[in-house]
């Protein structure tokens, strides 16, 4: 299994990205489960796991849940490392022990086989010579045999503690590769919620951002709002007279004409300024029109005008044809009383120069202002103004020749 060349170096720059990952959320880091043992780091855990893994938790508190977990991971890692280190220290410890058992055994060896050879030579030599070395080469022989018991009981523990320590690295070494594993799964899972935390993060960027924008929008209607109900207390409530009277072209041609003052006017700001500007009757109507109606500044116009129009501005040329002037009356007046007449509540730029409008203001002037105007009146090629001027000298010269 392949291991940093300096596996505390490794443990603390892993610990080190995870507390600069969760040092915000997180009340503890690894340093506070250094000091702990196995027992207290399995409790640890036990808390942790305790978790329902099937309830909805927010983005900050997995990040404290999978962080603390990494960081128990990693100090029982360290602990493992240690333990594997202190057994790998053991092993190499035993098995100098055993190298030297074996130098020991061959020297032993060498040295046995040696006093076999001089034990027989002895023997050899006793059973020519007395009882006394014959016993002493029995002794020998029998120290040589609990030699060979000692170092073959030496062997077999030697043996036996070698195989146990290697069950044990192995239990290690499966241990480690397990939690190497379930931090590689933890790492996995925190850069998932990771990754859906920066999700998140730029979608409440967005939102953030929409609401400013929302807000922009509202505060830019509501100024604009505010600029129209300034211009409505410039404008007269209107307020029609069943008897007639009313002006509903002025009051159209006054909306108009404010509207002109606010910027990117909408059809909603016109319907709106409208609406606050009318009597309760008004408003009514208003409510009363469909809603392809309501929401269309000139339909509403138009609305305006059919149900509000002066009736009898409908008669307007018939009105203005029995007028005439009287014999005293200034042609100013006069002028006044037909276009009124003739024009009812119209008020539309260039409507005086209408022909038949001129020439009936030319033929029902008093007969005494017609006499001296002369021929030089032409509806036709004269301008309304060119013709008033020329009335107010003809009724000039009759005042003079009157008097």
């Amino acid at each position: 299994m392949s291991r940093s060349s300096s596996p505390a170096a490794h443990w603390d720059h892993l610990e080190a990205w995870l507390s600069a990952m969760t040092d915000t959320v997180l009340p503890k880091d690894a340093r506070d489960l250094q000091p702990l043992g196995r027992e207290q780091l399995d409790a640890e855990l036990d808390s942790l796991m305790a978790h329902d893994p099937t309830r909805s938790y927010n983005h900050k508190e997995w990040t404290k849940i999978i962080g603390s977990l990494a960081h128990n991971l990693v100090a029982q890692a360290r602990k493992n490392e240690k333990s594997n280190l202190d057994l790998e220290q053991e092993a190499a410890a035993l098995k100098l022990q055993a190298e030297e058992a074996r130098r020991n055994q061959t020297k032993t060896q060498s040295q046995l086989d040696q006093l076999r050879l001089e034990a027989e030579e002895q023997r050899k030599e006793e059973d020519e010579t007395d009882p006394e070395q014959k016993k002493e080469v029995e002794r020998l022989q029998n120290a040589l045999e609990n030699l060979r018991r000692v170092t073959d009981q030496r062997e077999q523990s030697e043996r036996t503690a070698r195989e146990e320590l290697d069950e044990k690295l192995q239990q290690a070494e499966s241990l480690l590769t397990r939690a190497e594993t379930a931090l590689k799964d933890r790492d996995a899972k925190a850069r998932a919620c990771e990754k859906h935390l920066n999700m998140a993060r730029a979608e409440i960027h967005e939102l953030i951002q929409h609401r400013d924008h929302l807000q922009y929008e509202i505060d830019t209607v509501h100024n604009e709002l505010k600029h129209l109900d300034k211009l409505a207390r410039n404008i007269p409530t209107f307020t029609p007279n069943p008897a007639g009277g009313h002006d509903v072209h002025a009051y159209l041609q006054d909306i108009d004409f404010h509207l002109h003052t606010v910027p990117n006017v909408t059809m909603r700001d016109r319907v709106y300024l409208l609406r606050i500007t009318s009597s309760r009757d008004v408003r009514s109507f208003l409510d009363r029109q469909p809603e392809t109606v309501k929401s269309d500044y000139l339909q509403l116009r138009q609305a305006f005008i059919r149900e509000f129009s002066d009736p009898e501005s409908e008669q307007g040329l018939i009105a203005a044809m029995d007028l005439k002037q009287a014999r005293l009356e200034i042609p100013q007046a006069y002028y006044s009383r037909i276009r009124r007449a003739y024009f009812g509540a119209r008020n539309k730029p260039g409507m005086e120069e209408d022909f038949n409008f001129k020439t009936l203001f030319l033929r029902n002037l008093h007969p005494t202002v017609s006499h001296h105007l002369g021929v030089l009146a032409c509806p036709r090629s004269m301008t309304t103004q060119q013709l008033r001027d020329l009335a107010h000298k003809a009724f000039t010269k009759q005042k003079i020749a009157s008097e």
